[in-house]
């Protein structure tokens, strides 16, 4: 059996590699293949921020008319840009080769492409802890087979650094969940933290959750008899995480008048600089016209082939471009199927969510299996959630990126 059981554990292993290493071939020959267009939205604004950081060799404010959009009127210097800087590191390497915009563009492409690549081993390692055997192995082949998560690795993007952020997180309160908060699970759970605060703000709702779940995960698991450590460990995650980003932050803080996120002056520049037919105050949002949650996720743009709702869940799956190439509708819903009943299956099982559970004396205690499975049901809704605010009070966009 154990002969067996290797023999498996072996199989896995070249097939996660030949997986990976596929994957990793697959986003590189379409980042190149797309060539000196705009591979995805913003692309353009993103590429010139890496451009400007990668010939000047520092991050501009995002007050520079350089690297300002011309028809938006801001820059993505306003917002976090790790993604940029490993793009800009990337660039200088290409540089030893040529300085033409193909080469560039792509080799700032490649930040994506090592983004996700990262975040597919973290999703196998995950997998593999959580499920083990051949479903660990389906986990995770789901996740990175499926095309948005693809695309998302063949443009200049933040989305690819935020999913990279949360499998590192998620891997860590998947060790936590079942060996305990270690050392080796609170340096990973830091480690993520600090990129996520410096990639997406959408993936932000992981960093929320993971502040309860440490502590309850700690309870169910018998740490609080040793609450000096509970807290020490605490401590450090803080201390890591903060330190990889709060720079960032403290520089936004005195360069945009107390503005550390950089959402104010984003729309502030935005009014100021904008063409007249894209400022803020140019377009009403659905809330501003009263419409109902029905009317958002009826409505239909005259470009669109499917209503908002529709949209998002088949942008989700995967579409391409400008978000105008889109796959066949038969494709789309497999992967729905694929995903959705599973899904279904779960949340409608009750008793995987129950945080606390009895004993065999009567005694109730915490169940590490349910906070678990409450946190990853917390961590899928809440960017939704996020979604369909910024849907109805800002921009109705279908991009279920």
């Amino acid at each position: 059996m154990e002969i067996h059981q290797e023999r498996e554990r072996r199989i896995r292993r070249i097939l996660i590699l030949l997986l990976i290493a596929g994957l990793a071939v697959l986003m590189i020959c379409w980042a190149f293949l797309a060539g000196t267009g705009e591979a995805g939205p913003d692309e353009s604004m993103r590429y010139v921020l890496a451009r400007y950081i990668c010939g000047h060799g520092k991050i501009p404010t995002g007050f520079e008319p350089e690297i300002r959009d011309s028809l938006w009127g801001f820059s993505y210097a306003v917002y976090p840009c790790l993604s940029s800087i490993v793009s800009a590191l990337y660039m200088r390497i290409a540089g030893f080769w040529g300085n033409d915009l193909l080469t560039m563009l792509t080799a700032a492409r490649m930040a994506s492409v090592t983004f996700l690549i990262i975040a597919a081993v973290f999703a196998f390692l995950t997998g593999e802890k959580l499920l083990q055997g051949w479903k660990g192995f389906c986990f995770a082949v789901l996740i990175l087979y499926l095309p948005g998560f693809h695309y998302l690795g063949t443009y200049i993007n933040n989305d690819a650094l935020a999913l990279m952020a949360v499998s590192i997180i998620l891997y860590a309160w998947t060790c936590a969940l079942k060996e305990g908060w270690r050392w080796r699970s609170c340096v990973i759970l830091a480690v993520g933290i600090g990129i996520c605060l410096l990639s997406y703000y959408n993936a932000y709702g992981w960093i929320l959750i993971s502040i309860p779940l440490y502590f309850f995960l700690a309870a169910a698991g018998g740490e609080y008899g040793e609450k000096r450590a509970v807290l020490k460990k605490a401590g450090v995650i803080c201390i890591i995480s903060l330190g990889m980003s709060a720079w960032w932050f403290i520089r936004s803080y005195n360069l945009y008048d107390g503005d550390f996120l950089g959402l104010r002056i984003s729309g502030i520049m935005q009014e100021q600089y904008a063409v007249p037919g894209l400022k803020p105050s140019a377009h009403l949002s659905a809330h501003e016209m009263g419409w109902s949650l029905k009317d958002l996720i009826m409505y239909r743009d005259p470009g669109w082939p499917y209503f908002w709702l529709k949209l998002s869940v088949v942008s989700f799956i995967g579409t391409f471009g400008f978000f105008t190439l889109y796959m066949k509708e038969a494709v789309s819903w497999i992967y729905i199927v694929l995903i959705g009943i599973p899904l279904m299956i779960s949340l409608v099982t009750v008793r995987r969510f129950v945080p606390v559970s009895r004993a065999n004396d009567g005694k109730m205690s915490w169940n590490k299996d349910g906070i678990f499975n409450i946190a990853m049901l917390l961590a899928m809704c809440i960017p939704v959630i996020l979604y369909v605010i910024y849907a109805y009070r800002s921009d109705i966009q279908g991009q279920g990126r």
